[in-house]
């Protein structure tokens, strides 16, 4: 049996010769002598993403900082392309969660757990449970891409206007602030 560690960026696990781990002091951030304590974060060598990635990747992201990338997902939590793709990445969304905040990410599924788009009315649920969770965490700033229009292949037209009513911490992408504006 060969030892395998599961990479911190993309959430594959993988044999012990194809992880990396990026190191980094923070001992004195908490107030400890140097050297007494290392953040590691674990990568995929052979992905370009992954080690990138894990050059700024932090477990102890300051909440009162962070920006949040916010994408469509699978319920499955497959990860493996677009937005979720970029999420898994460079964003902390971890591999086989499909809703919900993950680092900083959030998930809000638009596709099933066979990878076929959800329902319209599935798809409004999921938005709303993002949006309560955008209200009760005013200090932190989602930034939106167009949700359910690449994969799931739905349009602005029928996914913006679940955003109508977001609070001023989500940033919408353009595609959807142009329909809400003409909506008007």
């Amino acid at each position: 049996m060969s030892l395998t560690w599961t990479c911190h960026i993309c959430g594959i696990e993988r044999d012990d010769a194809d992880i990396g781990v990026h190191q980094t002091d923070i001992s004195e951030l908490r107030g400890f002598a140097k050297g007494t304590i290392l953040h590691n974060v674990r990568y995929c060598l052979d992905n370009e993403r992954c080690v990138r990635a894990a050059q700024s990747y932090s477990h102890f992201a300051r909440p009162e900082r962070c920006e949040i990338f916010v994408f469509g997902s699978n319920l499955a939590g497959r990860h493996g392309k677009g937005a979720a793709l970029a999420a898994a990445c460079e964003h902390g969304a971890i591999y086989g969660v499909g809703e919900g905040r993950q680092g900083n990410s959030y998930a809000i599924p638009t596709k099933d757990r066979m990878l076929r788009p959800l329902e319209l009315a599935a798809i409004r649920v999921y938005v709303e449970r993002f949006l309560a969770y955008a209200r009760e965490h005013p200090e932190l700033r989602f930034r939106l891409t167009a949700v359910g229009c690449g994969l799931a292949g739905y349009t602005p037209f029928w996914i913006a206007p679940m955003f109508a009513g977001a609070p001023p911490n989500c940033a919408l992408p353009h595609e959807f602030t142009e329909v809400l504006r003409k909506g008007k």
